[in-house]
């Protein structure tokens, strides 16, 4: 079912209608993910998004330095999040996981689900296996350069890059989910014991502040947002919540851009042709 909390008056605004042992924040890529696997298990599920159906303006991050246009440009708030906005492009995940905390046979299992969920085929990503799969030649440059190590991406259709579409209608129906429009998480209020999230914290359009207390709390709003409500949670931790080392924020890297080879003629030619 679908509550959007800007068509409620604040007398109908209450947290009795968004009660759920399981509460997920933000219905992006992520959340609407998540939140519709719970509900095909059978769980019982409240999604907050602070957006509604259409991009809404975002509230601008303070920056030092050179602006970033990367930090609000391409995250709206609404239903979808960033499937609003992305290109759709599915990428292997790197082999050498080496410094990862999971490795690439992890996730294997579950590739194929996302396949599903984003309508594209099931053929590998590396190009060996792309092309004997296919029975199709590999281009002659793979041959002559074999220190480059090629695989390909996928692209999902346009009628399923949008979540919103897709697994939002599903869980705006009849279902065990909760999607919860315009509803803003401003703080997640830490036990005493600092052992766990005693509350959530949603103000509305109408400026209620609402008090939920989910047996379990999942974070899917999003690096930036996740990182500023985590800072903002300093009821209990005045340093943040998960901040005790002072490394929330820092370190963020975000499609970044750099010149990893150059390629010579006849190379460059080729590449190009």
């Amino acid at each position: 079912m679908e509550i959007d909390l800007a068509q409620l008056d604040s007398n109908a605004a209450n947290s009795d209608i968004l009660r759920a042992p399981t509460c997920i924040i933000g219905a992006g890529i992520a959340g609407l993910t998540l939140a519709h696997k719970l509900v095909t298990l059978g769980h019982e599920v409240l999604l907050l998004e602070s957006g509604g159906h259409a991009r809404e303006d975002f509230s601008p991050v303070e920056q030092a330095g050179h602006p970033h246009p990367g930090t609000s440009e391409p995250r709206p708030r609404a239903l979808g999040g960033t499937s609003l906005t992305w290109g759709g492009q599915l990428l292997p995940f790197p082999q050498d996981t080496t410094s990862w905390p999971i490795s690439a046979s992890d996730l294997n299992a579950f590739t194929t689900e996302a396949e599903q969920i984003l309508a594209v085929d099931s053929l590998p990503y590396d190009a060996a296996s792309f092309f004997a799969r296919t029975h199709q030649a590999a281009p002659a440059l793979l041959n002559q350069l074999p220190q480059l190590e090629a695989s390909l991406s996928k692209f999902a259709p346009f009628s399923h890059r949008n979540l919103a579409r897709t697994l939002g209608r599903k869980l705006r129906g009849p279902s065990k989910a909760r999607l919860t429009l315009h509803a803003t998480v401003t703080e997640l209020l830490l036990a005493p014991t600092r052992d766990h999230i005693e509350a959530v914290l949603v103000r509305t359009p109408s400026g209620q502040t609402l008090r939920l207390t989910p047996a379990h709390v999942v974070l899917a709003a999003g690096t930036i947002e996740t990182v500023r409500l985590l800072l903002a949670s300093c009821s209990v931790a005045p340093e943040g919540l998960g901040n005790q080392h002072d490394q929330l924020g820092r370190n963020f890297h975000d499609h970044l851009t750099i010149a990893a080879a150059t390629l010579n003629e006849p190379a460059r030619t080729q590449l190009l042709a």
